[in-house]
């Protein structure tokens, strides 16, 4: 069966193999609200760099964790592919695992580590305060403020936009004090809001990419060097 990339598959389709590296791994709580129940999520990304969150019953957690591995590349097939999430979904694919969904392990070095879903600022003002989907960003170091229990960083983006970023205290060691104008900085899984500006406020995935070299974050990163200086 031929391999195909995590950006063409499609909701309820029959499952396809596809090829990935397994970077996230967390518990969703479910609200008394949300009528749902607690779910096991991953988030895997494949050699593209495109991501899909995989979910499953927190009944199956001892089975999951017997055959699978945070950083490890697997084949995978027989999982069903279901619509977005409505609620902090960390990739435009959802697909759903069981029992007889197949993790065959691979060596692949070529898939990255990290999965990144930028968007252009005019975006952000679509999800400011909205849950539905976590926001991914990426810009040079124009400030960097130190906290007593936060960390804020105002980074400029390939247009000149200025977004601040708002690590809270389990997230603020992710930027150093030694990350100062110039540097670039690539953040996962923020939260859009607003108040002087346009903010992206840590959760409890995000990630860091301090200067990120990456062929997924190629092109972003030659745009923002080739800007004037900070």
């Amino acid at each position: 069966m031929a391999i195909k990339g995590v950006r063409d598959i499609r909701p309820m389709e029959k499952p396809q193999l596809i090829e990935i590296r397994v970077v996230k791994k967390w518990i969703v709580v479910a609200k008394p609200t949300m009528n749902k129940k607690d779910e096991l999520c991953y988030q895997f990304v494949d050699q593209h760099g495109d991501g899909i969150e995989a979910t499953g019953d927190t009944l199956e957690i001892e089975f999951f964790d017997s055959i699978i591995r945070l950083n490890s590349c697997y084949k995978v097939s027989g999982y069903v592919c279901t619509k977005a999430s409505d609620y902090m979904a960390t990739a435009n694919h959802i697909a759903s695992i069981v029992r007889k969904t197949k993790f065959v392990p691979v060596e692949n070095p070529n898939i990255p580590s990290m999965c990144f879903g930028f968007i252009s600022y005019n975006l952000l003002f679509n999800r400011i305060k909205n849950n539905k989907v976590l926001t991914d960003s990426i810009g040079h170091v124009k400030r960097n403020y130190l906290f007593t229990i936060l960390t804020k960083v105002v980074l400029r983006d390939e247009r000149m936009n200025m977004v601040e970023i708002t690590l809270w205290p389990e997230k603020r060691h992710l930027i150093g004090t030694d990350v100062g104008p110039g540097n670039i900085v690539a953040i996962t899984s923020a939260q859009v809001s607003k108040y002087s500006m346009i903010q992206l406020e840590s959760t409890h995935l995000t990630e860091v990419a301090i200067n990120p070299d990456t062929p997924q974050t190629a092109e972003y990163v030659a745009r923002l060097k080739a800007l004037p200086p900070i």
